[in-house]
């Protein structure tokens, strides 16, 4: 199994990583770290023997300290329950999804629809519409352009978050939260049918952990964790995103 990975030029961070491979029940077997002192992040290579879904590592390895992104996972054979990973099919949160969402935007709306269809009977649907989201968001802010440390929360939703949202959302800042008052999400308020099948609710969910994913991928800021405070769909005026950190900085 390869496992590549984005990771942050700070101590330790490949330690954590390494421990949290093994702790997945997988043999290191090598490494390579790129190193690229003139940036932030360099990409990791790990070499592992063992099975495991791709889904449950990739999830894993982002709750891992210093992890930007998880760029991509080859594995051969049988997963851990035992299924074919060549012929499995992608997952809301899969590698392969993130990848044509990120390829794919802004234009995301139908293939947002058609995952939120697929879990429409899952009872965790809200959070895995976020994690697909955060996965999204950390990758669109790997693949562009220089990303430059930002010296507050507010400067990074100014200076970075906003303008990769403005093609699908009219976004400002506002103390720190990410007011949106228009997006290709929320055109409308919630209906009952909304509540049943999950509409633009669910798609709020997938923004919000957009909007978590780009904060954490910009360097040198405390990890954040991004809730919504206040939704159109529900008639407010805007959708608000509260961005809490351990250290408040904004």
């Amino acid at each position: 199994m390869k496992i590549s990975l984005l990771i942050e030029n700070e101590p330790g961070t490949m330690a954590r990583v390494m421990t949290a491979v093994s702790r997945f029940g997988l043999q290191l077997g090598g490494h390579r770290l790129d190193r690229v002192d003139s940036e932030n992040h360099s990409p990791l290579l790990i070499v592992a023997n063992g099975t495991a879904t791709k889904m449950d590592l990739t999830t894993r390895l982002r709750d891992v300290r210093g992890v930007v992104e998880v760029l991509g996972i080859e594995a051969e054979g049988a997963d851990s329950k035992g299924n074919d990973t060549k012929k499995s099919g992608p997952t809301p949160n899969s590698v392969d999804v993130v990848d044509q969402l990120v390829s794919a935007y802004p234009k995301v709306l139908r293939l947002i629809e058609q995952h939120e269809h697929a879990l429409r009977k899952n009872e965790n649907r809200n959070q895995q519409m976020r994690a697909l989201g955060e996965a999204v968001g950390k990758k669109l802010l790997v693949r562009g352009a220089d990303l430059k440390p930002q010296a507050t929360i507010s400067d990074a939703i100014q200076k970075v978050l906003i303008p990769v949202l403005k093609p699908i959302a009219r976004a400002r800042v506002d103390g720190g939260n990410v007011c949106v008052d228009l997006s290709v999400f929320t055109r409308r308020q919630v209906n009952t049918m909304d509540l049943v099948l999950g509409g633009e609710a669910s798609r709020c969910d997938f923004l919000t952990g957009m909007i978590r994913g780009m904060i954490n991928a910009v360097p040198n800021l405390p990890r954040a964790r991004v809730k919504e405070i206040r939704c159109r769909t529900n008639g407010d005026p805007s959708c608000v995103f509260r961005v809490e950190t351990r250290a408040n900085v904004y």
